[in-house]
């Protein structure tokens, strides 16, 4: 109950949010640039809209309604962008309206708008980079990791852009592919050819759930991850000869909390061994680290995805992005190797880190 309560306060806290950021950009156009006769009403559908769109695909899966949803999503991220350009251009205005030049401003905040709306479908539709990342101190022998995380494979371009990334990935030649969860999302439609190619990768393959393998069904996800030739780790461990990956299934999706994280860490972990922690969700290293020695992989971050959503996901995870060190353990939390709704990104590049173990 205490759980249900809490997502509809999340839920009515995002709706007004929402709302709010599609009255202010309307407030600003009629303030600075013209009243246009409906344009509140045009931007209260379009915050309707791009809600509905989500649902509508959840229940009606089709090419239309695919279609409807990738529109849906480039607006949640534009509109975001612009109410950003929109409040700094008010700023602006009220710091320089002793000036002529604050009449031209607003303006400006259209075109500097139009550069980041194109610049951010340029990022968010290029292939994942592969970023090298060295730990010292875990094992005897020099390992490479393909940690691969958040790909969201929902629509066909982004299954096309997960490929290209795995390729890249394999010409590292690495001893392990890692997948962190959200690889599956609603609308994931990779085909036999492809589901092939994944199980025909010759080195180890371990994978754990994301809160999105759930939303996508746990049946499914499980039976994807099979026939696909994974390790998936339930809160379970798999040995190596120098390593043992231990898998949190996701952390708040699952119900998991510090306790019985702590509790299936202690029956999996191997001492004279490299202990590689696959979490989703970057949660409890600093309990973990006083706990044992380990490297903990995680992802579901996204770097924020765009920006300035960095401002708020930092308030809610202390770990954002990149790799933390304590007590001798390791935190890598990467910005993931594909994007979740829309297809955008903002000071926020797509990454498979490529951890070296020494």
């Amino acid at each position: 109950m205490k759980n249900s309560y809490g997502f509809i306060g999340f839920l009515l806290f995002f709706s007004l949010s929402f709302v709010g950021i599609h009255l202010y950009c309307h407030s600003f156009i009629a303030r600075k640039i013209a009243d246009w006769k409906h344009l509140r009403a045009f931007f209260l559908f379009l915050a309707f809209f791009s809600v509905f769109t989500m649902f509508l695909r959840r229940s009606f899966e089709s090419d239309f309604s695919r279609f409807l949803s990738l529109i849906g999503f480039i607006w949640m991220g534009s509109v975001l962008m612009l109410a950003f350009v929109f409040l700094t251009s008010d700023i602006l205005v009220l710091i320089l309206k002793k000036y002529s030049i604050s009449q031209k401003i607003p303006a400006a905040a259209l075109v500097v708008f139009t550069f980041l709306f194109f610049f951010s479908l340029y990022k968010g539709l290029a292939p994942a980079s592969v970023r090298k990342i060295e730990i010292s101190g875990f094992s005897k022998k020099p390992l490479k990791i393909a940690f691969f995380s958040d790909m969201h494979a929902d629509f066909e371009f982004r299954e096309k852009l997960f490929f290209l990334s795995l390729d890249k990935a394999l010409t590292e030649n690495p001893d392990f592919i890692v997948f962190g969860g959200d690889w599956l999302d609603p609308g994931f439609n990779i085909s036999r050819e492809e589901t092939e190619k994944i199980n025909n990768i010759k080195i180890p393959k371990i994978a754990v759930l994301g809160n999105h393998e759930y939303y996508y069904g746990l049946d499914k996800s499980l039976d994807i991850y099979k026939k696909s030739g994974f390790n998936l780790l339930i809160n379970s461990s798999l040995e190596f000869e120098d390593v043992n990956f231990i898998g949190l299934s996701d952390i708040k999706t699952s119900g998991i909390n510090l306790e019985a994280a702590l509790k299936i860490i202690k029956e999996n972990y191997k001492e004279g061994k490299a202990n590689i922690i696959l979490s989703h969700q970057p949660l409890y290293f600093k309990e973990i680290s006083d706990f044992k020695k380990v490297i903990m992989l995680s992802g579901h971050v996204h770097r924020a995805q765009i920006f300035p959503f960095h401002i708020f996901v930092r308030l809610a995870y202390k770990y954002f992005y990149g790799l933390y060190e304590r007590k001798g353990s390791f935190l890598y939390v990467t910005s993931g190797a594909g994007t979740w709704g829309p297809p955008m990104r903002l000071y926020s590049d797509s990454e498979v880190p490529l951890i070296y173990l020494k």
